[in-house]
């Protein structure tokens, strides 16, 4: 196998593996609030007991206005082809208020766009809200414009790298996102993930050796640190984990789920990445100067990471 294949092949292994795991993450996400004046024409379908976010295509686009007591109401009409779950292959028509549409969502024929599908309270017919457009396409072609790039900058070293970082994006959406749903307490998991992927991350970037080792050991416990801190200050500063009216709506239907929890499992992974840069940065350049000068001690090389880690 020549050097070209050898990165071609990884390139391709992770595209794949990344349109794979976009799909699946792109069914549990959540875009926002759903445009309140949008209805659909349709039959509902086997589902229509069940929420759910549906991917389509707009077909065609035509205007039109409503009459009501207080003078016209303009309407867009949208024929849409659904691209997933139980509706994929029909077309349907959605209507939108163009007035009091809040986000000023306009597409146009061949957009890409997510659909909310709500069970209707009265009975009959699904509800559906035009929720935004559908990016997983664009997503996807940013990440390989990424992969590429890494590559051609630094061959089989920035692969791992860009590998490391889509591994991380997947074990969150696959592991600690359903996790959470299903009511699980999300710091534990958080905490397992940041072992699993610093471990990667360290060992794909610089190998199986004691660098790569004391990189883990040092991320983990400023993980960690981070962690008892900010439970600390919360109890402190009485953090509930809720900020906006729509955070504790969506906490109030689901009781099951904890606010707090889902807050200390970011932490924890925001404190991963910022703790483990740093981590590396100490490691290889106490390993450099070890090299440089061997008959330093442990205390001048302790206080050449520390100078390392403040700069």
């Amino acid at each position: 196998m020549t050097a070209r294949q050898k990165i071609a092949l990884p390139i391709i292994l992770a595209t794949a593996f990344f349109v794979i795991s976009g799909k699946n993450i792109a069914a549990q996400v959540n875009e926002g609030p759903a445009n309140q004046n949008s209805t659909v024409n349709n039959e509902s379908s086997s589902n229509a007991n069940d929420e759910s976010y549906e991917r389509a295509i707009i077909k065609n686009v035509a205007s039109s206005e409503d009459e009501i007591p207080n003078g016209g109401q303009q309407k867009q009409r949208y024929t849409i082809e659904y691209l997933s779950g139980p509706l994929k292959g029909l077309i349907r028509t959605l209507s939108s208020d163009i007035d009091s549409n809040p986000y000023n969502i306009k597409p146009v024929q061949g957009d890409k766009v997510v659909i909310l599908l709500q069970p209707n309270p009265e009975g009959g017919e699904q509800l559906a809200f035009l929720e935004g457009f559908d990016r997983l396409g664009a997503m996807i072609w940013l990440v390989i414009l990424l992969i590429f790039v890494l590559v051609i900058l630094a061959g089989w070293q920035g692969f791992k790298v860009a590998f490391s970082i889509i591994l991380s994006v997947a074990l969150i959406g696959w592991v600690l996102i359903p996790s959470f749903l299903k009511g699980m307490d999300p710091v534990p998991v958080a905490i397992v993930l940041s072992v699993v992927l610093t471990s990667l991350s360290c060992v794909l970037s610089m190998g199986w050796n004691k660098k790569s080792w004391i990189t883990i050991v040092g991320t983990l416990c400023g993980v960690l640190t981070a962690y008892f801190i900010s439970v600390a200050f919360s109890n402190w500063a009485h953090l509930g984990g809720l900020s906006t009216e729509e955070d504790r709506m969506f906490f109030g239907k689901n009781s099951a789920l904890d606010p707090r929890g889902l807050m200390f499992a970011g932490i924890i992974i925001a404190a991963m990445g910022v703790v483990e840069d740093v981590a590396v940065s100490i490691a290889s350049g106490v390993v450099e100067i070890r090299k440089a000068n061997p008959k330093l001690n442990i205390k001048k090389l302790f206080h050449s990471g520390m100078v390392i880690g403040r700069d």
